[in-house]
């Protein structure tokens, strides 16, 4: 004991009121924490049980569906493990299946990006009824894609077809726009770019707004032109946006599938069967579940190596 100013202190008890202040503090903080994380999954249980049920467990089973043969009529499943890989690779039909896919990616992905960059700068500008061409661009968008193939087939038809009366009226020949087997894939092409060509313009669009309006002032300060302007300032500014365009474009290019049941059914002598349409022939018309699982799988890894080297050539236009 310390005696002498009429107060006594405990010399060595141990009891610190700071000591026991911060670990209150601590013992808050950690309880706040663990609310917040309670809090958040429990808002976020139930979008996970959509992905799970809806995304997640199908993925998986179609994985292990790959490895069996099945079809579908009948309860019992056949283990034939790598059988159905094995056929995919010899399958001459999947191959053209995956050639028609690439070449209808390389006919509309790159020609929906120009036309959708070019109208997106037009009508990024003081046009005049600008937002009249805007909606006029994007109606397709909205509308109903087998209502579109309807009108087009019209459009395409041989004999009462709107564009064969152009042409006949012009002197030429008629064309079956869809029943030749050179030129089917480029008609329904067509129409797939007139129809998603608003939805890019507006992805340009959104991106063209967000770039800083000095940045084309100090580009003519340096004495840039409207070309060198659009090289120097836009395309660089606009490099996620276009990276972003050019991978949704590509999957959603490599899963067409209502143009071609509604207009051509993957012929004249399947010059359009695409690998989802294929798929859905293996899964729906024969019956065999385990192949058209294998098929879906093969679609699956050819997007994302699409996909890979997309993003390797622009990573290296951004190091260049």
């Amino acid at each position: 004991m310390i005696r002498g100013t009429g107060h006594e202190h405990t010399v060595g008890s141990g009891h610190d009121p700071l000591l026991t202040v911060r670990q209150h503090a601590s013992h808050l903080r950690l309880r706040n924490l663990v609310r917040e994380h309670i809090t958040g999954w429990g808002f976020l249980l139930p979008a996970l049980a959509v992905v799970g049920i809806f995304t997640l467990i199908p993925i998986a089973f179609s994985l292990w569906l790959s490895f069996y043969r099945w079809d579908m009529m009948r309860p019992n499943r056949l283990f034939i493990g790598l059988d159905n890989y094995e056929r995919m690779l010899k399958d001459d039909r999947f191959w053209g299946a995956v050639q028609n896919t690439l070449l209808y990616v390389a006919l509309t992905v790159p020609t929906s990006i120009v036309l959708a960059f070019g109208a997106a700068l037009l009508l990024n500008t003081r046009l005049q009824g600008r937002a009249v061409f805007r909606t006029a661009f994007f109606a397709p968008v909205v509308t109903s894609t087998v209502a579109l193939s309807l009108v087009w087939s019209w459009i395409y038809h041989p004999e009462l077809g709107l564009l064969n009366g152009l042409v006949t009226t012009l002197g030429g020949d008629r064309i079956g726009w869809l029943r030749e087997p050179s030129i089917a894939l480029i008609s329904i092409g067509i129409m797939s770019i007139w129809k998603n060509v608003g939805y890019v313009m507006v992805l340009f669009l959104a991106g063209l707004q967000q770039i800083p309006r000095d940045l084309y002032g100090a580009a003519m300060v340096d004495g840039a032109g409207g070309w060198q302007m659009h090289r120097d300032v836009t395309l660089p500014m606009l490099r996620p946006t276009l990276f972003f365009i050019v991978v949704t474009s590509t999957i959603d290019a490599t899963q067409v599938f209502t143009q071609i049941d509604v207009m051509t059914q993957g012929g004249p002598a399947q010059s359009t069967e695409v690998l989802v349409y294929y798929l859905y022939f293996r899964a729906f018309r024969s019956f065999e579940m385990g192949y058209a699982s294998t098929i879906a799988w093969a679609l699956f890894f050819i997007v994302i190596i699409l996909t890979l080297v997309q993003h390797r050539l622009i990573r290296r236009d951004e190091v260049t």
